[in-house]
C-alpha cells in the first residue's frame, strides 16, 4: 500500500455511528490531532477501501446499509461529495491502478460473480462489467505492470483462481478462471515485487501460511511459511526486492518475517514475535522505502501504531509495543490497494 507523497499517511475506519472517520499524517504532525479523527460521513458495513495516486489524489470506496457501492473523492485540496455508484453485493471492493487515469473497482455480488467498475480520467463506466467466478469473499487485485492486472479469488470448493488483463482483453476468455489451486481458508493477498513476479499468500485449512511465486513465465509449487495464522496475512513491499509479511497468532498478537537477498528472516517457517493485542485485521502501509507504519485496531476499539525506520533497523516506539491514536473504531483500519 502506498500513500499518495513520500511523507503522508492516509487512515480510514468505520466509526460508532457507522460512519466513515478519517486521519492523515503529513511527515510532520497528524491531522486533525493524534488522537482525533474527522466525520466523512456516508454510511459503511466493511472497512473502507482507497487508493492513493499522484497528486494527493484519493478514492475511497464502500458500502452501505443498501449494499450499494460508495465512492468518495480527495481532489488534493478538499473532499467532493459522496457518490452512489449503485449495485447490490455482498463483499467489501478492492481496487487498483494499471495506469495514472485510470482505475478499476472489483467487487463481489450477491450471486458470487465478479463485477467489476472501471473510471477513466473523472468518468465511470456506466454498468458493472461481469467477470464470472464463484466467489466466497473479496478478491484481491494487483497491477505489476501499465496497463496488467492479475486478480485472485477464493471459491466455494476452497481453491484459488486467477484471471488477468493484458491491456486489451481479459484472459481466461469471458467468464473463465485458472484454478492455480491450494486450499485457502480465507481471501488471499498478492504483492508484486516487479513487472515480471506475484506473491500469492494464502492460509491453509491447517491455519499455516502458504506462499505461491508467479515468476514472470510460470506459477512455482505451492510453498509452506508455518505458523499458526488466525486471520489474514498482511503483506507490503518496503522496496524492490523486499516484502514484509504480518500475522496474526491465536494469542491474538501480531508476528513478522520478511524476504530480502532471496531468503526469509527469521526463517522461512518462524516469526519475530510483534507484541500488541487485536481485535481484527491489520494493517501495513509503506510510506516510502524508509519506513513501514503497521496499525491495528485493539481490544479495547482503539488504533495503535508502531513504525520501522529502515535506515538503522528499528521499531518505535519498540519491537512489542504501541503508540495509541485514538478513536473507537468499529472496523479494521482501512487497507490501500
Amino acid at each position: 500500500m502506498t500513500p499518495p507523497s513520500t511523507d503522508r499517511v492516509d487512515l480510514f475506519v468505520v466509526g460508532t455511528d457507522s460512519s466513515v472517520m478519517h486521519k492523515s499524517f503529513d511527515g510532520t504532525s497528524w491531522k486533525p490531532s493524534e488522537k482525533q479523527w474527522e466525520r466523512l460521513g456516508g454510511q459503511s458495513i466493511y472497512e473502507p477501501t482507497y487508493i492513493a495516486r499522484e497528486n494527493n489524489l484519493i478514492n475511497l470506496f464502500t458500502l452501505n446499509f443498501k449494499r450499494e457501492l460508495l465512492h468518495k473523492c480527495f481532489d488534493g485540496n478538499r473532499w467532493l461529495d459522496w457518490e452512489n455508484l449503485g449495485g447490490t453485493f455482498a463483499e467489501r471492493p478492492s481496487v487498483v491502478s494499471c495506469a495514472p487515469d485510470r482505475l478499476d473497482v472489483f467487487i463481489v455480488g450477491r450471486d458470487g460473480h465478479l463485477y467489476c467498475k472501471r473510471m477513466e480520467g473523472q468518468s465511470f463506466s456506466k454498468d458493472f462489467e461481469n467477470l464470472g467466478g464463484q466467489f466466497i469473499g473479496t478478491v484481491a487485485a494487483v497491477s505489476r505492470d501499465k496497463n496488467i492486472i492479475d486478480l485472485f479469488g477464493t471459491t466455494l470448493d476452497r481453491k484459488v483462481h486467477h484471471k488477468y488483463y493484458d491491456g486489451k482483453h481479459w484472459g481466461p476468455k469471458g467468464d473463465e478462471w485458472e484454478n492455480i489451486g491450494g486450499t485457502c481458508y480465507d481471501i488471499p493477498r498478492a504483492v508484486a515485487i516487479d513487472s515480471n513476479r506475484i506473491d500469492l499468500f494464502t492460509v491453509g485449512d491447517d491455519s499455516a501460511l502458504y506462499l505461491r511465486t508467479y515468476d514472470g513465465n510460470k506459477w512455482k509449487s505451492w510453498e509452506s511459511l508455518g505458523g499458526v495464522v488466525h486471520q489474514l496475512p498482511e503483506v507490503v513491499c518496503l522496496k524492490p526486492g523486499r516484502m514484509d509479511v504480518f500475522v496474526i497468532g491465536t494469542d491474538h498478537a501480531i508476528y513478522h518475517k520478511h524476504y530480502e537477498d532471496k531468503e526469509w528472516k527469521p526463517s522461512q517457517k518462524d516469526y519475530d514475535f510483534m507484541g500488541g493485542t487485536t481485535a481484527d485485521n491489520i494493517t501495513a502501509l509503506t510510506a516510502n522505502e524508509k519506513r513501514i507504519d503497521l496499525l491495528h485496531v485493539g481490544t479495547d476499539s482503539v488504533c495503535y501504531l508502531k513504525s520501522y525506520d529502515a535506515t538503522n533497523g528499528k521499531w518505535k516506539p519498540g519491537l512489542d509495543t504501541y503508540r495509541s491514536l485514538g478513536g473507537m473504531c468499529l472496523s479494521p483500519i482501512a487497507a490501500a490497494d
